[in-house]
């Protein structure tokens, strides 16, 4: 317990230095430092890869490292996550192409979670359904989805020009589009440089896309829990 307590003290210092440092940054003497506000190609090419990308990466070693053996009635501490293979034959499938054998011998229907009573040692399936105790979905098939959307989106992140000169760019996207009909016109000329120079703007789209993503989000699970009730 005391472990624990003192790895979730370590964790929201860091977090709240890692806030403090933004913070800084945006917003040093009043004025804005942190020119990413104005770069939508490379901050576009962050969030994808370095957001998406690589915390998806991150929660995909957590599951396979940490979740999935302690619901195998293995638990993965500081003093033995060096000693702990998350898969008995280590990386040698990874490195010899078959892959598949991570998918090799899941969990039974049968598996009491937290134990090692019908446990396999696959860590990344496609099973499809819920554990019949937890009436979650599998924690390898979560493994593997998230590791396909880490996949995706770090090649994604490279999808927006930047200094390389490959890749998409913004203003062209939005500059050449050119609706088929009606009295809009061009409709987005000139939007580039308008959401470009306004941070206001610029957060009034992110807090209008995060409100409507996170309630549909609750909404969609409170059905679903009704509907299971």
């Amino acid at each position: 317990m005391k472990i624990f307590i003192l790895e979730l003290f370590f964790y929201y210092f860091f977090l709240l230095y890692l806030y403090w440092r933004v913070g800084y940054i945006y917003n040093r003497n009043g004025n804005l430092a942190f020119l990413g506000s104005k770069m939508p190609n490379p901050r576009l090419n962050h969030h994808l890869s370095g957001l998406f990308g690589v915390s998806s990466l991150a929660w995909t070693g957590h599951l396979v490292h940490v979740a999935i053996p302690g619901a195998r009635g293995e638990y993965v501490r500081w003093n033995n996550f060096l000693d702990v293979l998350p898969h008995p034959q280590g990386l040698g499938p990874l490195f010899t192409g078959q892959w598949n054998l991570y998918a090799q011998n899941p969990d039974s229907s049968s598996h009491l979670f937290g134990t090692s009573q019908g446990a396999g040692t696959a860590i990344l399936t496609l099973l499809g359904g819920f554990h019949p105790q937890t009436q979650s979905l599998w924690l390898t098939d979560i493994a593997h989805h998230h590791l396909a959307i880490a996949f995706i989106f770090l090649v994604a992140g490279h999808m927006y020009r930047t200094n390389f000169g490959i890749g998409h760019s913004m203003k062209d996207l939005l500059e050449a589009h050119i609706p088929p009909g009606g009295r809009l016109g061009r409709g987005h000329k000139g939007l580039y440089d308008t959401i470009n120079n306004s941070i206001h703007f610029q957060l009034g789209l992110a807090l209008a896309s995060l409100g409507v993503i996170t309630s549909l989000v609750a909404n969609t699970c409170t059905l679903y829990l009704l509907m299971h009730s």
